[in-house]
């Protein structure tokens, strides 16, 4: 999955395009699934050849009405729909295997890469709680730790530059991933508002 910052940074380049109703909720929706203490938080499913997904289809049937009014809800589908470009970047166009010292390196990578892309994208420290979030009907659908993951990337923020070096996610990669996104998020977003979509879920599952 993206990074936190990673989302952000995409979000940046959506926000010179769109004009979106609550910039607030809308970045802390972009970085909420990965506040979710369950896998289901990510709408991960299981096709029947094997495969693996995000159910962007079942996200749309609970939360659709909410995403064309809340950016909280939009922002958190198109974290799903980003991660699923960012798997098809990492794993099916250049073949990585995410082995466990393979998932630890890239970590690594992320927490070198966070003040590169908070300078380069110019992103702000500026993500807060919304009142009320234990309301919200996805959380009370799953399990979040919303409070402590925002404090935790406040601390991304503050990571002083380092030039690496990198072992699998260099800053390349970073900004074909954040490239691709947002061309990828604002045809969805297009089509979105015409009722329509152009993420094709079984398309991008990965075996």
């Amino acid at each position: 999955m993206a990074s936190r910052i990673l989302h952000l940074a995409v979000c940046s380049l959506l926000e010179k395009q769109f004009g979106f109703s609550d910039r607030s909720r809308l970045h802390v929706g972009c970085v909420m699934p990965d506040a979710c203490t369950s896998r289901d938080g990510h709408f991960r499913v299981k096709l029947a050849d094997g495969r693996r997904t995000y159910a962007l289809s079942r996200f749309r049937e609970r939360y659709g009405d909410r995403m064309q009014s809340d950016d909280l809800y939009l922002g958190y589908y198109l974290h799903l729909a980003e991660d699923m470009i960012h798997r098809q970047i990492l794993y099916g166009e250049r073949g990585y295997v995410p082995t466990e010292e393979y998932v630890r390196l890239l970590h690594r990578d992320y927490a070198l890469l966070n003040p590169l892309i908070i300078g380069k994208y110019g992103l702000a420290d500026d993500v807060r709680l919304p009142d009320g979030w234990e309301e919200e009907p996805i959380a009370r659908e799953f399990p979040f730790r919303l409070p402590e993951f925002l404090d935790e990337m406040r601390g991304d923020f503050s990571i002083p530059p380092n030039d690496g070096p990198f072992a699998v996610f260099t800053p390349e990669i970073a900004d074909e991933f954040i490239r691709r996104a947002a061309e990828a998020m604002t045809g969805e977003i297009e089509a979105w508002r015409r009722g329509e979509t152009t993420i094709d879920e079984i398309a991008l599952a990965w075996g």
